[in-house]
């Protein structure tokens, strides 16, 4: 499907193929499963090196100048003949086998990975098995062990787990644990119908005269780099996300996993989780004590190995004559080229080499601006200077690096083709925003509360949080929000989709209408955010917002966006599962011995397992305009709260950099904030659990190709025959002789909500109203079986649970809906656009004789509060009405979010903040 001139993959497979036993079928089950595993010949390092080599090269020389064109070139010959020494995985890969021996094999190793079974309780399945089975000889391997170490040895061309040492310091090998970046692209190339999801061209999409940036190949990068490409070629985007991350909650151990994307693929699709593969588990460095560990020394070797390793897994990108792919029968000469970097903003300083410290004199890695303007956001772009390759390759070999906060260490990215990696470090919408901004805007603004109105507003805040209803997707906090001392992005997430609910007219003297709305974000609403949240809080920050996300949010984003695309490929979900699945849980796994290695492991099984789900995530346009607007209202309530004047660089890089870099890159929220915690959890916490601790990133890569064998070597799913409706637990049943009493004797019940209590008051009546539209009455049934079930929820044909019942997680939940309606059936109502509103008090099911059962929801319809002002914060504001009726829930479009005014309780919205 995908080959390279050079001959380098292929020698690989052959050898593969060729090392395979050539007994191999005759070979019994119990044979085959006890075939010994050989611990490999011991690695040799790439190169060495120590402190004093690191020192010596400080300075670039002028031989190092002129490398600059050979540099990949000479990578190329280092990877080549890295080859025969590659180590323990490798050498694994090469003793082969095809599959597991028998299907009970299979299976029993599916239940083990995929439920993290540990061998203890692995082995007293096949004690189980080997006791009841009757069979003169086992179909299963001896021990768990057994078993494990079979899986690694399953042939899995495009899952080599490799290691090679790439640092000598301090007495220890530092390891990378990585696969080769060719075999990620082929499997996400080989993900079933991906050829359908891809584009090699740049598209010019325009609406009404103004240009679109929704997905990457609309973007200036994308249009500039095409045209650097020889003729008849095309572009093959590569999308790199790096995230160093802690494993457990207490933060003692550190696992820094990239993974590789490509920005060829729409961004809905991108999403998915196979679609991001792990590239590398890099080496976390440690100081031998802490004179080491502050020095300038130990800082530029962490810098140089990091980009040392960088040098090594993308050098085979940069073959001469591309890369042939084929793609749904058809033939493609391809180009990678990376077009930008996900990450947070200290991850950002290290593809940059800019210094990491926002009381640096220049703490933006987009631009040159001083850390006194990270929060002046009436700068022009004369007043910017963008840093370049060209620019900072000057301050470098000048020695002047210290004026622009460089660090003393030659950047890798300045010999790599049609990048400029100071702009494609691009922002997103999790580390930017979610753990970002709106981190600072919520403490900010309690700040802001506490001082006029004293605590109990915030307390006040805190129980209409409790408050909030469940939805699907929106984490709930049933103890409120102030005790938390650490939010995950996922919990600042939910809390930013309802914030605007919880301070409507919190209190009597706020006569500020400014309230965010729901806007295209643009350029000038980033400017008026900024303005707004320096003003609020810059005397209650420490280093009065002297932030580098904010100056890059202000100045930054929405050139990156421009040149690249939509940069938030990457929410906060998708971090946070990155991280989970990547490091926190795979690491748990390990024996905290030759970690990256074990984790490797870990993941590949696991990866097996795997398979994807993903939701197309509806994307707001982001216009300069509206991020103008709301940096300005930003600033102006918030900044006389903070200490730093709220000079941020992410307020500054939303700002200022944001629109730019959607321009470049294209739309910057292709990532949902659930992809990220998926790859957390799925190459992290999880594998991280199942390790025992030693040599742990070794142990997660053989974690994860396990999950990935059980995946591939699993049947195919069969079929199943959709359920239209299914319900869940059932609270009631009664029939229509005893109806009547029934209803009066479930009112008389104490514990019965409100809702429901409604809901069976109005029961036989609309009953009655309902059977009338097919010309019965209510008494000619009187004599016939007719029974009443009525459930606590169900599951609609779209997938979403709608609940009528007293008690989930403790609480009582009566679903909203949405149905649209016939304008025949709309009566006392107005409608939005057709749509109704209604709140579900029951939930039944009608049985009668020779007749299909009955699925109805008894529900109250809401109506707008007045037809002049029907909007408040751009939802639509709402009363509850006295109609009452039964619906067939088939016709139910949706299940929606209300939340009620806490001013006012006769009064509800529509959350339209759900994105």
């Amino acid at each position: 499907m995908f080959s390279s001139r050079s001959n380098e993959t292929s020698d690989i497979m052959q050898v593969e193929i060729d090392e395979l036993p050539q007994s191999i079928n005759s070979l019994t089950f119990e044979e085959f499963a006890s075939i010994r595993y050989e611990e490999p010949a011991s690695r040799e390092p790439e190169f060495e090196t120590d402190e004093s080599k690191f020192k010596s090269d400080e300075t670039e020389t002028d031989s190092e100048s002129k490398s600059d064109k050979t540099e990949f070139e000479s990578d190329k010959t280092d990877n080549e003949s890295d080859e025969s020494e590659e180590s323990e995985s490798a050498k694994e890969e090469t003793e082969t086998i095809p599959k597991f021996p028998n299907n009970i094999y299979s299976d029993l190793m599916t239940l083990i990975i995929q439920h993290n079974l540990n061998n203890k309780a692995g082995n007293a399945i096949i004690r189980f098995y080997n006791k009841h089975s009757n069979l003169p000889t086992s179909l299963l391997p001896k021990n768990i062990e057994q078993g494990r170490k079979l899986m690694d040895r399953i042939k899995l061309i495009n899952l080599l787990n490799k290691e090679k040492i790439i640092l000598k310091y301090n007495n220890k090998d530092y390891i990378i644990y990585y696969r080769p970046i060719i075999n990620c692209i082929k499997n996400i190339l080989s993900i079933k119908d991906i050829h359908k999801y891809i584009t090699f061209n740049f598209k010019n999409d325009q609406t009404n005269n103004n240009r679109n940036y929704n997905e990457q190949y609309t973007s200036n990068w994308w249009a500039q780099t095409e045209k650097t490409l020889p003729t008849g070629l095309y572009l093959l985007s590569i999308i790199l996300y790096s995230d160093a991350s802690t494993t457990d909650s207490l933060g003692k151990n550190t696992l820094h996993p990239i993974f590789v994307t490509l920005g060829n693929i729409i961004t809905w699709c991108r999403n998915k989780p196979d679609v991001k593969q792990l590239l590398v588990y890099l080496p976390i460095i440690k100081a031998k004590d802490d004179t080491q560990k502050i020095s300038e020394e130990h800082k530029n070797i962490i810098c140089r190995t990091f980009h040392n390793s960088l040098k090594f897994l993308l050098s085979p990108l940069y073959d001469d004559n591309g890369i042939e792919l084929e793609l749904n029968n058809s033939i493609f000469w391809c180009f990678p080229r990376i077009s930008m970097i996900i990450s947070d903003w200290p991850e950002a300083c290290t593809f940059a080499l800019t210094y990491k410290s926002t009381k640096s004199n220049y703490p933006c890695h987009f631009c040159l601006i001083s850390k006194e303007d990270l929060s002046n956001i009436n700068l022009n772009s004369n007043q910017i200077e963008p840093r370049s390759h060209n620019n900072m390759k000057l301050y470098y070999k000048n020695n002047t690096r210290k004026n622009v906060s460089i660090e003393n260490v030659r950047n890798f990215f300045w010999s790599v083709p049609n990048i400029n990696i100071y702009a494609a470090t691009v922002p997103d919408r999790m580390h930017h925003l979610d753990l970002g901004l709106f981190q600072h805007q919520l403490n900010f603004t309690k700040i802001l509360i506490n001082k006029q109105c004293e605590k109990f507003v915030i307390d006040e805040m805190n129980r209409c949080v409790k408050l909030i209803s469940r939805y699907k997707d929106l984490k709930s906090f049933p103890n409120g929000f102030l005790h938390l001392t650490l939010l995950t992005a996922s919990e600042y997430r939910s809390l930013m989709k309802i914030m605007i609910f919880i301070v409507d007219e919190l209190y009597e003297n706020f006569e500020n209408p400014n309230f965010i709305k729901n806007n295209k974000i643009t350029e000038e609403s980033i400017n008026e955010w900024a303005k707004l949240f320096i003003e609020l809080f810059k005397e209650h920050s420490k280093s009065e917002l002297q932030f580098p996300k904010l100056h890059s949010w202000v100045f930054h984003i929405c050139s990156s966006i421009r040149e690249f695309g939509a940069i938030n490929g990457y929410t906060t979900e998708t971090y946070e599962s990155l991280h989970k699945d990547y490091v926190k849980k795979p690491y748990k796994l390990t024996n905290k011995k030759e970690i990256e290695k074990q984790i490797m492991k870990i993941i590949r099984r696991k990866a097996i397992i795997t398979e994807s789900s993903s939701k197309e995530i509806p994307k707001t346009p982001i216009t300069e305009e509206s991020i103008n607007e709301w940096a300005k209202l930003f600033i102006e309530l918030f900044k006389e709260h903070s200490k730093s004047e709220l000079q941020f660089p992410k307020l500054h890089s939303w700002v200022f950099h944001i629109c730019s870099s959607i321009r470049e890159f294209g739309a910057i929220n292709g990532y949902t904030t659930e992809t990220y915690e998926s790859l957390h959890k799925d190459y992290v916490k999880k594998p991280y659990k199942l390790t025992n601790k030693k040599e742990i990133e070794k142990q997660i890569m053989k974690i994860i190709r396990r999950k990935a064998i059980i995946t591939e070597s699993s049947s195919k799913e069969i079929p199943k025959t959709p359920i239209a409706l299914k319900y869940l637990k059932k609270l009631y049943e009664f029939c229509i002789q005893n109806a009547e009493i029934y209803i009066q004797t479930r009112m008389n019940d104490s514990d019965l909500k409100k809702e429901m209590k409604l809901g069976f008051e109005k029961f036989l009546e609309c009953l009655d109203a309902y059977l009338d539209f097919y010309d019965r009455k209510l008494s000619e049934h009187e004599e016939i079986d007719m029974i009443f079930h009525i459930y606590g929820g169900v599951t609609l044909k779209f997938g979403s649970i709608m609940r009528a019942t007293n008690k989930f997680y403790k609480k009582p939940i009566f679903s909203n809906i949405a149905v649209e309606m016939n304008a025949d059936e709309i009566f006392e109502y107005t409608s939005d656009n057709g749509v109704c509103f209604a709140q579900v008090l029951l939930i039944t099911e009608i049985i009668m004789n020779y007749e299909e059962p009955m699925h109805l929801a008894l529900v109250q319809w809401y109506d707008f509060t007045s037809s002049v002002n029907p909007y408040l914060y751009e939802c639509e504001l709402l009363e509850k009405t006295n109609i009452f009726n039964l619906i067939e829930i088939e016709a139910i479009n949706d299940i929606i979010h209300i939340i009620p005014r806490f001013i006012d309780n006769s009064e509800f919205l529509i959350n339209k903040f759900l994105f």
